[in-house]
């Protein structure tokens, strides 16, 4: 009996000590600078009843419920939600500096539980206003592990909140991006020519440029291509900021000279379109894992996932024209 008291002791300790190597702290701080005028953008955020037009967590859905206090725009206004989609949770108002800063107190109960305190500020930047949120937090020891994964996720949240934020109050021609959902369909097998890249995902942007156009000159060597270019993912490593993927143009023929060929099999996938600067690429991707996990719905690993570039530059379009599909494959 006093070994295996001794194993007990010795598996708690070890845990502990596994724990202790995370903080249970969480800081995340998106700034972006709208171009409107500070009265405007500190009315959307100060009042609850607008949130509903650019913050994620509370876009109405058909799964969630929002509640909010009588009064919207004040110290003690409250705003609760509750959602499959995006958990459960409350925002109170704490202090207001009209025009200046926001004070708010968060509760969380899903997907996590966390406690923390949100400062916004604003200022006034030649007529445009830089808008900070940030966010200061600690998640219980049990959770610490996951920790870092919270404030991934919630980095990417503010930012797209705050890209829909200047979207609603930005001119019409100003950089935006907007995502739709189009679900699980039936993609058909194709062939495509292509090149690989293993590199950085900073260098991701220049490398995608600079393959597809070399492909795009194999025109007027007779390979024409069957659909819209695309990347196929292989392998990715977010946390060491490394991918090694395909650029490549599908093409109905097998006579493409010298140029490798790979073929896409038929499957089923999860698709999201984005419209608009392919910037917003990391914010796509991490929305379309969101809804399939609210949605249940499981990724086949067996496929690599990649993207359809419907519209792209040509010199008759705009950045917020071009439209790009994200497709995950799924069970």
């Amino acid at each position: 009996m006093s070994t295996v008291i001794f194993v007990l002791i010795f598996l708690v300790i070890a845990l502990l000590a596994y724990m202790g190597r995370y903080s249970s702290r969480v800081t995340v701080e998106h700034t972006r600078v709208i171009d409107a005028p500070i009265r405007q953008v500190y009315a959307r955020v100060a009042d609850f009843r607008r949130w509903n037009e650019w913050c994620p967590w509370l876009t109405p859905e058909d799964d969630g419920d929002v509640l909010l206090s009588e009064r919207t725009d004040a110290v003690a206004s409250r705003c609760n939600w509750s959602s499959q989609r995006h958990g459960a949770g409350s925002l109170t108002h704490v202090r207001l500096l009209p025009l200046q800063r926001i004070e708010q107190r968060l509760c969380c109960q899903r997907p996590f539980a966390l406690r923390g305190k949100i400062t916004w500020k604003f200022t006034e930047r030649a007529g445009q206003t830089e808008v900070s949120w940030r966010l200061q937090a600690r998640v219980g020891f049990s959770l610490r592990f996951v920790a870092p994964t919270v404030k991934a996720s919630l980095a990417l949240d503010y930012r797209y909140a705050l890209d829909r934020l200047a979207a609603l109050l930005e001119p019409l021609d100003a950089p935006r991006y907007a995502i739709e959902h189009l679900g699980v369909r039936e993609i058909e097998a194709s062939r495509y020519v292509c090149r690989s890249y293993r590199g950085t995902l900073k260098g991701l942007a220049a490398a995608r440029t600079q393959i597809l156009t070399e492909l795009q000159q194999h025109r007027a060597h007779g390979v024409l291509p069957a659909s819209a270019p695309l990347a196929v993912y292989v392998h990715t490593s977010p946390k060491l900021g490394t991918t090694h993927c395909y650029f490549g143009i599908p093409v109905d023929t097998s006579e493409v000279g010298t140029l490798p060929v790979r073929d896409l099999p038929a499957m089923r996938a999860y698709v999201l379109r984005l419209q608009g600067s392919l910037n917003a690429l990391d914010v796509a991707w991490y929305l379309a894992m969101q809804r399939l996990l609210a949605l249940g719905i499981n990724p086949d690993q067996r496929q690599p996932p990649f993207e359809r570039y419907l519209v792209q530059a040509d010199g008759l379009v705009t950045e917020n024209d071009f439209i790009t599909d994200l497709h995950i494959p799924v069970l």
